[in-house]
């Protein structure tokens, strides 16, 4: 789609799983931001983290970054809830 019949075509989705990372995940974020690839969405997910994460992600300001946050649950469950949580490629939950 375009911009004036709706959103932009999502071509690329990232998932970007997390625990404890607050220091690492900005620096996570800016390597996809940077990316020459147009049409991405970024789609972190917190698996529990309970140090300050969910803050860093809360400051975030960009429509293409979405996350979620679930109890610590590990890295496997974790990668398997976190897309279909958010309903990744503009697709509802």
């Amino acid at each position: 789609e375009t911009a004036s019949s709706g959103p932009p075509l999502v071509e690329l989705t990232v998932v970007l799983n997390t625990f404890n990372r607050s220091d690492l995940v900005p620096r996570a974020i800016a390597a996809v931001v940077a990316q020459s690839v147009g049409g991405w969405e970024l789609v972190v997910v917190d698996d529990g983290s309970t140090d300050d994460t969910s803050d860093v992600l809360a400051a975030l300001a960009d429509d293409r970054i979405r996350s979620t946050r679930h109890p610590n649950m590990g890295l496997t469950a974790s990668r398997n809830a976190g897309p279909g949580s958010l309903g990744v490629n503009g697709s509802p939950s």
